[in-house]
């Protein structure tokens, strides 16, 4: 299983830092002056726990990405910014791969079972920001964060399984619900 985490901000920075500290298979899409940053000095990754450099393969869009069958595609960008990032996803080749929504916001799993068949919701209690490119503060101790995660519009599986099983080797605590649209 490999995690591609599309929207290397706050949230985002933190879950691809933290799978990618416990040794899982990560990769970001990220733009502008935070890519730049990533990709010439790692991400700057802060917890209570102290500061690591953490690295890990960003890009600047799905273009320049091979999927594989095997990935996870965790959407961490702003709800106005979904969409298109759907629209890329799709036209850079992306069809049947898990798609988790790890955004707060209600719209975003409808929005994404337009486009593709397997549609994950996460409910992101997440304590982290960023003010400079390349930086990203976690506040949350001795746990990251909390996520609930089940598939959209309702029920679990052994993906959502899986990829919980990988947050809580990650520093995070993650739980899976028949009804993840309820927890949001």
């Amino acid at each position: 299983m490999r995690f591609i985490v599309y929207g290397v901000g706050a949230i985002g920075g933190t879950i691809a830092a933290s799978l990618a500290l416990a040794g899982r298979d990560v990769l970001g899409i990220a733009r502008g002056r935070m890519l730049d940053a990533i990709r010439a000095n790692g991400l700057l990754f802060r917890t209570p726990d102290g500061e690591q450099r953490v690295r890990f393969p960003c890009h600047g869009g799905p273009d320049e990405i091979d999927f594989r069958p095997d990935d996870v595609i965790l959407l961490a960008m702003k709800s106005q910014d979904t969409e298109a990032a759907l629209l890329a996803l799709r036209a850079a080749g992306v069809t049947a791969q898990a798609i988790v929504c790890a955004q707060n916001g209600v719209a975003n799993e409808r929005m994404a079972l337009r486009f593709f068949p397997n549609v994950y919701g996460m409910t992101v209690m997440l304590p982290a920001d960023f003010t400079v490119p390349g930086e990203v503060n976690c506040y949350g101790g001795p746990k990251r964060g909390v996520f609930d995660l089940g598939r959209y519009s309702s029920g679990a599986d052994d993906t959502a399984e899986a990829i919980a099983g990988h947050l809580r080797a990650a520093s995070f605590a993650a739980f899976v619900l028949e009804d993840v649209m309820r927890s949001k």
